[in-house]
């Protein structure tokens, strides 16, 4: 039970690695923690001084393996106990052991694992701990290959003596594929932590520290990496944002339990079982539940709230992160993601409640049903997006679209729409099944270039002017065209938006379909771009919050008004469009047909798109470019780091930025705009991004991402010529980056 007395020789003897193992392995005397003996190894005749043979079970395995062996699982329950040792100081510990099998086998062991001395090991360990921690509440989290055998007395619940330590039965825990099975891993910590199994090394003090922050759910819903501990993905994680999801609706409708909720999920890893726990969840509650028969479409769902008349949703999806992440976002009534407004009070709720792990669920009579919905609902749907043409009988014969869902879940409902308008689709087909590991596609992020590499190798070979891509659960989609040089180019967010308003616009204009009282909504990070073609058509531009759960708050708050505004067009920087307000979210099914649309047009008047977006800008005076950049903040404490330098930013404002003027500084968390002498009440939500308007109209926009630690930095760069805007983002990005040491 003395945790600490000895854990200097273990640490420095296995701190250093693989390589510290090596030159130290024969020549050193260390104290072994679990049996009790000084050990030596003697290169010469292999041979360990200070242990007898009989002190390990035959495993097949040398003395020299033994010994590793041996010392491996030592290092790996030492530092179990370091970390208990470290953090039961606390009022309330959550220590997460994930898969002891992973922390103490090595390449030395591969052939074997014996566990019979795992288990006496273990027994030492718990005896340890019933001494370490008593009378600490200490929950304690295990998980693992170790503990899925029939045989192993620890595969049961169970109460540790002598303090209130809980052994959770592992088969309630998420069962993922180890990490060595997954050769690429989607952050820092987690490549350093799958070295560190590698190695036989355990899980880093970091890692452990990290795991026991409590989980993130926040006005974005909840997203990070599946697995073990309250700040992963796992049936624990959502089994709380479930249970309080369901008493939030309970309390806010009194027929929740009647009109009941809606439930999507993408193709990621355990998506599916996700959703399936979610819905029995909140069955219990009373509440009936309607699910697809498959993946389906974000804007699919928020579509589908709205046709059944439910009181909320919820789609299980992490968007176009890496494999290992999966997310639990929730909804409103009208389709939209909870507003903080709305949101508050369920995030009362889930801080109310204990950790993941003694969170109850809540049970009422009779329970409720869940409901495998057929094809109406995508019949409705498609017939929706298929109406928002604006030039159906657009000539399309000849223009090859090279088309990839990314895996992800629009394949089925996009290739529908695209087939009855009329289009010649070409898909990516090794991207078009719904594969977990994303194992098709170098990147399944719209916005990043490897995502369009296999479509545009399609392209090149057919001469295709058109790719379209959406990310893996359909919100967002992605633009890549057939220059007037010969070349293939992607365009950004805002290029993409900008255009497809002003197609949009002109073409109602035209028809006659467009309000007198129109307004588009952007974001403030959000460039210029799209405000100055709104306003060659009268039409108003109302710049909220990053989220497009703003955006879809404020068209109901106008659908509602008397004579208020009416919706002409909704978008984003970040690659999301909304085209006609039967969704209340980004909708990428609904952008992708009007660009395929818009590119038709064009094309019929022999325009490439780098053409048409060169006259756009043209005729508006001005000429854009955008960039955004992402500074991560690494390590337990990078969330606190990003904070330190946002603060630094906000105390002391830029004066001026790559020897231009700041004219205006907007700190949307002060809820102030400063303007020479002059100080201004902002009227939106407060939120923590600061914007800086220059004296040539660029303006730089900071704020922290939502789900990670990374602080974004949005330039939108104005000029009078084209080549003047060209390397402007580069020269601004780098200037902000040198003055803040970054």
């Amino acid at each position: 039970g003395e945790v600490n007395k000895h854990w200097e020789n273990v640490k420095d003897f296995f701190g250093g690695g693989c390589k510290s193992f090596s030159e130290n392995l024969w020549s050193n005397t260390h104290f072994c923690g679990i049996c009790g003996t000084n050990v030596k190894v003697k290169k010469a005749d292999n041979k360990i001084e200070g242990i007898k043979d009989s002190d390990f079970p035959s495993n097949g395995k040398t003395e020299t393996d033994t010994y590793i062996y041996h010392m491996g699982l030592n290092l790996a329950i030492k530092k179990i106990l370091y970390a208990l040792e470290y953090n039961h100081t606390e009022d309330e510990t959550l220590i997460i052991i994930d898969s002891l099998s992973n922390l103490v086998s090595s390449r030395v062991l591969a052939g074997g694992f014996d566990m019979a001395y795992t288990n006496q090991l273990l027994n030492q360990l718990f005896s340890c701990m019933d001494s370490t921690l008593e009378g600490a509440k200490t929950t304690v989290l295990i998980a693992g290959k170790v503990y899925t055998d029939v045989n192993n007395p620890y595969n049961t619940d169970g109460i540790i003596k002598g303090g209130e330590s809980v052994i959770y039965n592992p088969s309630l825990i998420l069962n993922l594929t180890s990490l060595q099975d997954n050769p690429e891993i989607g952050d820092a910590e987690l490549k350093e932590e799958k070295e560190q199994r590698k190695t036989g090394l355990g899980a880093s003090l970091k890692t452990v520290r990290a795991r026991v922050r409590k989980s993130r759910f926040g006005t974005a819903g909840m997203r990070g990496v599946m697995g073990p501990g309250s700040n992963r993905l796992n049936f624990f994680t959502i089994l709380k944002a479930a249970v309080c999801y369901g008493e939030y609706l309970v309390e806010k409708f009194p027929d929740a339990r009647q009109r009941g909720v809606v439930i999507a999920h993408d193709n990621r890893m355990n998506s599916r079982e996700f959703c399936n726990e979610t819905a029995e969840i909140l069955n219990v509650n009373g509440i009936n539940v309607y699910i697809f028969d498959s993946l389906r479409p974000t804007p699919e769902l928020s579509f589908a709230i709205r046709y059944l008349n439910c009181v909320g949703g919820i789609v299980i999806t992490a968007s176009h992160n890496p494999k290992e992440y999966n997310g639990f976002k929730v909804y409103d009534e009208n389709g939209c993601q909870l507003v903080p407004e709305k949101i508050e009070r369920l995030l009362e709720i889930i801080a109310s409640k204990d950790h993941e792990l003694a969170t109850a669920v809540s049970e009422f009579q009779p329970h409720g049903e869940t409901n495998i919905l057929n094809s109406e609902v995508d019949d409705a749907y498609c017939q929706a997006v298929l109406g928002i043409r604006l030039n159906p009988d657009v000539k399309k014969e000849g223009y090859k679209i090279v088309f990839s869902p990314q895996h992800g879940t629009s394949y089925v409902n996009l290739m529908r729409i695209f087939n009855e308008a009329g289009y010649e689709i070409v898909p990516v087909t090794s991207q078009c099944d719904p594969d977990p590991n994303f194992s098709g596609t170098e990147s399944p992020n719209p916005e990043s270039p490897k995502a369009y590499t296999k479509a545009l190798e399609i392209a090149e070979s057919i001469k295709a002017p058109l790719i379209i891509t959406t990310d893996p659960d359909a919100d967002r989609v992605g633009i890549a065209y057939l220059a007037s040089d010969g070349t293939y180019r992607k365009l950004n967010g805002n290029e993409a938006g900008a255009l497809l308003l002003d197609y949009v616009l002109s073409q109602r204009q035209a028809k006659g379909l467009l309000s007198p009282n129109g307004v588009m909504f952007n974001t403030i990070v959000t460039s210029s771009f799209g405000e100055n073609v709104a306003k060659q058509y009268g039409v108003k531009t109302i710049s909220l919050l990053t989220g497009f759960k703003f955006i879809g708050d404020k068209i109901h708050e106008f659908e509602i008004e008397e004579n208020g505004p009416h919706f002409e067009f909704g978008y984003e920087e970040s690659y999301g469009a909304l085209i006609a307000p039967f969704v209340r979210d980004k909708d990428g099914l609904q952008a992708s047909l009007l660009y395929a649309e818009l590119a038709c047009f064009y094309h019929e008047q022999g325009l490439c798109l780098d053409e048409v977006l060169y006259n756009l800008q043209r005729k508006l005076g001005e000429f854009y470019k955008d960039a955004q950049y992402s500074v991560e903040f690494k390590g337990a404490e990078g969330s606190e780091n990003m904070k330190n330098l946002l603060a630094k930013v906000r105390e002391k404002p830029f004066k001026e930025i790559s020897r231009l003027r700041v004219v205006a500084f907007e700190d949307y968390l002060e809820s102030k705009r400063y303007e020479g002498e002059e100080v201004k009440e902002l009227t939106l939500p407060k939120s923590d991004v600061m914007r800086f308007i220059l004296e040539d109209k660029s303006v730089v926009s900071i704020r922290p991402s939502g789900t990670e630690p990374k602080c974004k930095i949005y330039v939108n760069a104005v000029g009078r010529t084209k080549d003047e805007v060209f390397n402007k983002p580069q020269r601004i990005y780098l200037y902000i980056k040198n003055i803040l040491k970054i």
